[in-house]
């Protein structure tokens, strides 16, 4: 019975899954039904509307049910996973994910694992990601907007292990690590390029601008208006992202992060090193809400007392911040 297997799914997964009334549904040579579904998720913001399923199994009494299913659209707040392919199977309640393909945005993902249907709730996945744009996963996602950093990321392999359940149970008990390569290009203005050099003269008055100066300058040089690769490994633990050694690097500059980050909080704590040829001449702090953290500098905050994201600056203009210099020291 088709909606008894549904059902019991349904019961130990979450998933609410409707059948449409046209099916097709045969007995010979094997059991084979097919049809319309729609499925959403009672604990979280996943939806998938207008796929096609079909099953199959042999007479066997301990064979399991081949499902797969293809949807145009699977929505997951607000990310759409398009062209998307399952291939999987069923048996003594154990979900297992042959294989999974989809598009999102610009890029593609190709996956496989299990869940679990029993008391331990496991998920497990494995796979590989392609040119996935970041910022506009960021922007769907409403975690961040970046108009002006274009980041490109893809991972030859990764590894991700959870338990379903609602949106904190998952990321709470989310590990695993992530291998990342990908690019980023940074687009600067001229108005940029001058407020840095204004700040550069500025900074040889001011000893404590001094550190300021030279990262913005080292960044404005080496990296803007320059596609560099992204190149690392994020490693998962409890929800918590963390990396050693995350590199960004181009011909012209590098830079290393490490940091960890709190998916639930969207904190993050973590040091970006600046290179120039082998060795670590400015080393920044970053610490406090993703959307907007404080970045320190030699101890000192970009903005005196108050936190602000370097991204900011260069939104609101290096000008601006020459401006306030200027009337601090009149």
């Amino acid at each position: 019975n088709i909606d008894n297997i549904l059902k019991r799914i349904e019961n130990n997964s979450g998933f609410i899954i409707k059948l449409k009334k046209t099916k097709t549904l045969r007995f010979f040579p094997t059991i084979f039904y097919k049809n319309n579904i729609s499925i959403h998720h009672k604990n979280t913001d996943l939806k998938i509307e207008e796929a096609r399923i079909t099953i199959k199994k042999s007479y066997w009494p301990t064979s399991k049910f081949d499902i797969n299913l293809n949807s145009p659209s699977i929505l997951y707040k607000g990310l759409d996973f398009r062209n998307s392919k399952i291939v999987s199977n069923y048996k003594n309640n154990i979900f297992t994910l042959n294989k999974f393909t989809s598009n999102l945005i610009e890029g593609s993902i190709n996956a496989n694992g299990y869940l679990n249907f029993d008391e331990s709730k496991k998920i497990s996945l494995n796979g590989s990601f392609k040119n996935i744009f970041l910022n506009r996963v960021l922007h769907q996602l409403n975690i961040e907007n970046w108009e002006r950093v274009k980041v490109k990321v893809s991972s030859p392999s990764f590894n991700i292990k959870t338990i379903s359940g609602s949106s904190e149970e998952i990321i709470e008990n989310l590990n695993g690590n992530i291998e990342i390569k990908g690019s980023i290009f940074f687009v600067s203005t001229e108005g940029e390029r001058f407020g840095a050099a204004l700040l550069s003269i500025i900074a040889d008055k001011l000893t404590e601008m001094l550190s300021v100066s030279k990262s913005i300058s080292y960044l404005l040089d080496k990296f803007a208006d320059i596609p560099s690769n992204i190149s690392g490994k994020l490693n998962i633990e409890n929800g918590i992202i963390s990396t050693d050694n995350l590199l960004l690097e181009n011909k012209k500059g590098k830079a290393k992060f490490s940091f960890k980050f709190n998916i639930l909080s969207n904190n993050i704590d973590g040091r970006v090193f600046l290179y120039k040829e082998n060795y670590v001449f400015l080393e920044a702090e970053l610490k406090g809400n993703l959307q907007n953290p404080k970045i320190l500098i030699g101890d000192k905050n970009l903005n005196g007392n108050e936190s602000k994201n370097i991204k900011n600056i260069f939104d609101e203009g290096i000008q601006s911040l020459v401006d306030k210099l200027l009337e601090i020291n009149d």
